[in-house]
């Protein structure tokens, strides 16, 4: 259990090393707004997709498919949960505000970090569950859009 916590503990400072790096960078100049989105379109469009190609090429058996459907039906929950506790305690009088407060409470950056932690804490299989932090969001902000 403690060596969980510290790998989390690990990857979460390499991260904000690199974030640090990556600030730095920027004040220096070396880095400008256009190498950030280059590099913000290479972790999305190739390293995210990389990974998620490592993480789908197993077998899959009944026991991670059966577990890959607990986590998207609880995800599923946790969703409606949030969007229900959101409308219930975000009141703030400015709409643009208030709409981004409840985007900001619903859903979840999970990539970023969840990729590494999920990898060094369970493996690729960490990449494959948390697959559903991607695409129940994607059919909650389908649903959101048509009903503005």
């Amino acid at each position: 259990m403690i060596e969980s916590f510290l790998t989390v503990g690990r990857q979460i400072i390499t991260l904000y090393l690199l974030m640090a790096v990556g600030y730095v960078l920027g004040k220096l100049k070396l880095i400008d707004d256009h190498g950030a989105a280059s590099m913000s379109t290479l972790v999305m469009y190739i390293v995210s997709p990389c990974m998620l190609l490592v993480a789908f090429q197993r077998p899959i058996e009944q026991d991670t498919l059966h577990n890959f459907y607990v986590v998207v039906a609880v995800s599923l929950l946790l969703h409606v949960a949030f969007i229900v506790l959101s409308r219930l305690m975000i009141h703030d009088t400015d709409r643009h505000r208030r709409n981004l407060l409840l985007f900001a409470a619903v859903f979840s950056n999970c990539g970023f970090m969840g990729y590494p932690v999920m990898t060094s804490l369970i493996g690729t299989i960490g990449v494959f569950y948390l697959q559903r932090d991607f695409h129940v969001p994607q059919l909650d902000l389908r649903h959101l859009r048509h009903h503005r």
